[in-house]
């Protein structure tokens, strides 16, 4: 049954949603733009017969509507469309914020439509899912149908918005979907597990390497077959699945020609990063779900890869940590020197050149809800361009303790100079400027800064 634009649709809580035109339609339903209570919405209606249970669907999703959203990166149903009889059947469906306009939908990234504007974009929309993640997970719920048709990303800020959240259930529920193929847990694929927590990290790590590397990691040579049966999608995603990377394992390699983005992404992966992938997609890992990473484990490092992006002057992005000199691929120039933050909360320094980000996780304990929330930037020096600071944007006041051990409030919004021998202290956190140890003739913090672009 299709809406047409004018006709209107009953709410559970006495609203009324005005059809103003149809937006798309899938294997579910439809999705609408709609006027609701006088402001534009959106509204999914179901098919006659497309949900397994639909009462218990139903009881789910107006359980879901009173929990509320676990996060700002969720659309979240706000409203049921009340059960509505049609000559094929009862049908209803639910109210959600629009997508925006500027975000694209992560498939589309995925086919070449779309692409980010630098790495580092690529990098905060994989963070900005995870930490959402994070929070749906400890609120003892799982998504249960993680795909690349869920995230709406801004290619410009890498600002994330996750749809289809009909499908989330508190953790040991389902509601009758395994999710979409290619992204299932290899145990779902099998028949052995429904959607879990733990089905769901599989799907995240996926998520995780399509954000980055453009490429599904199960999908190398093996892919390429002329028809993609059930028999071998099973094979392929359930009984024998296969990194495309696997150092030990050729069957499944990139084919040249074919798997460009791997080919050129893969290389320029900081080797935590690829570490972290080939043990994720490992054998052992594929076939133990609790062996899985956690979405702090995630959090840290991909925290850690955007503190390890740097600006060349020629517009290049170099990914180098801080053991590594700073050559950019592209030009062959050596970058200047920086200083560094070191932080209190892991086990590495980061440059601070303009456009870096310091999280909450990155100077200690965090809370969930907070761990992956940037309280600090690192900022051109609007008084002097050929400087840079350390900006407070944590939402509370922060400590700057001189070299000579003087205190200094640095209230959210100001910022306190980067020179070796500052601390900023946020809670139980610090982040102390130091100078590299390999800089010649002293270190040269105000080029460093002047010289990369801030995004």
């Amino acid at each position: 049954m299709e809406f047409k634009p004018g006709s209107r649709a009953e709410t559970l809580y006495g609203a009324e949603a005005e059809i103003e035109k149809l937006l798309g339609a899938g294997g579910q339903g439809y999705v609408y733009k709609v006027r609701y209570n006088g402001r534009p919405k959106a509204m999914k209606i179901y098919k006659p017969g497309a949900i397994a249970n639909p009462k218990a669907f139903y009881s789910n999703l107006k359980s879901n509507i009173q929990r509320g959203s676990p996060s700002a990166e969720f659309l979240w149903p706000q409203d049921l469309v009340v059960p509505v009889s049609t000559p094929v059947g009862e049908t209803f469906g639910y109210i959600m914020e629009l997508r925006p306009e500027g975000f694209e939908e992560l498939s589309a990234f995925l086919a070449g439509c779309v692409r980010f504007a630098s790495m580092r974009t690529a990098v905060d929309a994989a963070l900005q899912i995870v930490a959402a993640f994070r929070v749906l997970h400890n609120k003892g719920c799982s998504y249960q149908d993680l795909n690349d048709g869920n995230f709406f990303i801004d290619p410009r800020s890498g600002r994330v918005l996750i749809c289809d959240n009909d499908n989330v259930a508190p953790t040991g529920t389902n509601t009758g979907v395994l999710g979409k193929p290619r992204y299932m847990a290899p145990e779902i694929v099998r028949g052995e597990a429904r959607p879990s927590t733990a089905t769901d990290r599989f799907s995240l790590a996926v998520i995780i390497f399509l954000t980055l590397c453009l490429t599904h990691p199960l999908e190398g040579s093996r892919y390429l077959v002329p028809c993609l049966t059930p028999s071998v999608e099973a094979k392929l995603y359930g009984y024998e699945p296969i990194f495309l990377l696997d150092p030990e394992d050729k069957r499944n390699a990139p084919v040249r020609g074919i798997h460009k983005n791997i080919g050129l992404v893969w290389p320029e992966l900081p080797s935590y990063m690829k570490d972290a992938f080939l043990r994720e997609f490992s054998r052992e890992v594929l076939f133990n779900p609790n062996l899985r990473s956690t979405e702090a484990e995630w959090q840290k490092l991909l925290m850690r890869m955007r503190a390890d992006i740097v600006r060349c002057p020629c517009g290049d992005e170099v990914l180098a940590s801080s053991e590594t000199d700073y050559t950019c691929r592209r030009c062959g120039r050596k970058l200047p020197y920086f200083d560094l933050l070191r932080l209190s909360g892991c086990g590495y320094d980061m440059p601070a050149c303009n456009g870096g980000a310091v999280f909450r996780l990155q100077l200690g304990t965090a809370d969930v809800d907070e761990a992956g929330r940037a309280v600090l930037y690192i900022r051109r020096n609007p008084k002097n361009p050929q400087q840079v600071a350390v900006q407070n944007v944590s939402g509370e006041t922060a400590e700057c303790v001189t070299p000579s051990g003087r205190l200094v409030p640095v209230e959210n919004g100001r910022a306190a100079p980067v020179k070796p021998g500052i601390k900023i202290r946020i809670g139980d956190g610090t982040a102390e400027v130091i100078a590299r140890p390999d800089a010649e003739n002293g270190n040269d913090t105000e080029k460093g800064g002047a010289e990369n672009e801030h995004q």
